[in-house]
């Protein structure tokens, strides 16, 4: 199976919450850590640890949460690079959810 050419790098602390509204085909590759995800219309939850993948479909409503320090590889259908503009936009979902989130709680000690 070939690897997905990640085009963007998110970078989750512990009990981070991302919601995903995708327009296109997306694959999600953890890095490391563990994340949990859950779809509208999916019954499932999805654990997903280091070199888990899963495909999320364009329209799903998609949540994210991060269980441990986590790092996810994002690409494209079929690792494709996506148009800069669509990957522009993208990147400031990111860095707009994850400053809404604020800082990650401190763990405990």
């Amino acid at each position: 199976m070939s690897q997905p050419s990640p085009h963007l790098t998110l970078q989750l602390s512990p009990g981070q919450l991302m919601h995903l509204p995708l327009s296109r085909t997306t694959t999600l590759e953890v890095v490391h850590g563990r994340i949990w995800i859950t779809r509208s219309g999916d019954l499932q939850d999805h654990f997903l640890h280091a070199g888990d993948r899963l495909q999320l479909l364009p329209g799903s409503g998609t949540l994210l949460g991060a269980e441990t320090e986590a790092a996810l590889a994002v690409a494209g259908p079929a690792g494709r690079p996506w148009p800069a503009r669509l990957l522009n936009r993208i990147t400031g979902l990111f860095t707009r959810a994850a400053a809404a989130a604020g800082p990650a709680p401190a763990p405990a000690g």
